[in-house]
């Protein structure tokens, strides 16, 4: 290809959607939770600007259409006029949140956006001084089943060597193996979307974009990659992590290079520590310092919502730590600690701390055993049941409709009964050790 170009692309804003479980906090610090997903989608439309796109994608759930607020649609379409003042394009695949439907209500698109609403919309070429340089299509959305599919050839309306970029909408039923899409196990799920995928795959499209938005993650195809660029801002503390976009240069031979871009504002962070039996207050908390300079902040940080657990050797600190002015005592100690740092604004809880030491047990007869013992005995067989279960409900179509499922979906992809195991036993020795 002739030209070089750049695009941003983003999923799963969730506009105005609130963040849930962050705890008690200061008045300002409850200002930038309460507005953390519109800032977030404030600063991606920054970006756009700053680094000269051609376009943004948005690749669904950008707002959810039966929580939905005003606020929420009045953000997305303030920012897409910023867009278009700025003569930046901006192409949209609707979601399993923000189906066609919801984006009739409350807004006027601007001529810049191109918004698909099924996965047969026609491609849309990306022109720039009366240039192609790109094809825009829907590929598969979280809607495509067997009505879906085409025999013919994808309409790529792209001269030779043109960049072809496909949408996958977020809750698209599909699921990877190595560079090979899937159909989601589970009664009722079609499987066309997965057959979409893969057919655009072999039909040489360049940048497929997804929109799943669980986590960041890229992979090679034949003729280019698959990317998602993960969540822009964690709505709880299961998503934690810098979060944010991904801005796509793509040079004068059609190769993509990718670029984080942090946006979120309030990032959701699981920290743990060691607290063996010789380790006094201070020194946990010296340790706990430690442990949080290991994580970068970005420019974008407003605040942290730190959630530590503590892993000791004996029953000290279970107790020690249940008592909220030790906790307070604690965050203090630990803020002396990181204040000559800096940073970003923290805000510390407690989420679990492990574990009484087995040699603690009350001591028995010969042959006697106790409740630990027998909850281990079977713990490895029921940890392989309660998983499968929990995922054939998950894959259940009464599932389907619901945003968070996917999240879900994506964890259990990576849990073995060996992690449920492990975990168990952990919280199993805590309790009856």
């Amino acid at each position: 290809m002739s030209d070089v170009f750049r695009f941003v692309h983003a999923t799963n804003l969730r506009l105005d959607q609130p963040l849930t479980g962050a705890g008690a906090l200061t008045a300002d610090e409850r200002a930038l939770v309460e507005d953390a997903t519109l800032t977030a989608f404030a600063r991606i439309i920054d970006a756009c600007i700053q680094h000269q796109v051609d376009c943004l994608l948005l690749t669904g759930d950008c707002f959810e259409f039966q929580s939905g607020t005003l606020r929420g649609r009045l953000q997305m379409q303030r920012g897409l006029e910023r867009l278009s003042d700025k003569g930046i394009s901006a192409f949209i695949l609707c979601g399993a949140l923000d189906p066609p439907s919801s984006w009739k209500r409350g807004m006027a698109l601007p001529p810049n956006t191109t918004l698909f609403t099924a996965d047969d919309d026609e491609p849309v070429d990306l022109m720039t001084e009366g240039r192609t340089i790109a094809s825009i299509a829907p590929i598969a959305m979280a809607t495509s089943d067997d009505s879906s599919w085409r025999e013919g050839p994808l309409n790529w309306r792209t001269p030779a060597g043109a960049f072809r970029i496909g949408l996958v909408g977020a809750g698209t039923p599909i699921r990877w193996e190595g560079s090979t899409p899937l159909p989601m196990a589970g009664p009722g799920v079609s499987p066309a979307a997965a057959r979409l995928v893969q057919r655009a795959i072999e039909h040489g499209v360049n940048y497929l974009g997804l929109g799943e938005g669980a986590e960041r993650s890229t992979l090679n195809l034949p003729s280019g990659i698959a990317h998602d660029p993960g969540s822009p801002q964690g709505l709880n503390a299961g998503e934690s992590g810098p979060k944010g976009c991904s801005l796509i240069e793509v040079n004068s031979r059609g190769q993509a290079e990718i670029k984080f871009l942090p946006s979120g504002g309030v990032r959701w962070m699981s920290l743990s520590v060691d607290a063996p039996a010789a380790v006094d207050i201070n020194q946990l908390a010296e340790r706990m310092a430690l442990v949080a300079m290991e994580s970068e902040p970005h420019a974008t940080d407003d605040l942290w919502l730190v959630r530590w657990t503590v892993r000791g050797t004996t029953g000290q600190w279970a107790s020690a730590l249940a008592d909220g002015r030790n906790q307070s005592d604690l965050w203090d100690r630990l803020e002396r600690e990181l204040g000559a740092i800096g940073g970003p604004r923290r805000r510390h809880t407690l989420d679990v701390v492990a574990r009484p030491s087995v040699e603690r047990r009350i001591d028995r007869e010969p042959g006697q055993r106790d409740l630990f013992e027998d909850f281990c005995e079977n713990i490895d067989e029921d940890a392989l049941e309660a998983l499968e279960a929990f995922k054939a409900e998950m894959n259940s179509p009464e599932w389907s409709s619901r945003g968070w499922v996917r999240h879900v979906r994506q964890a259990l992809s990576r849990t073995s009964a060996g992690d449920v195991s492990r975990r168990a036993r952990d919280l199993g020795e805590s309790w009856l050790g």
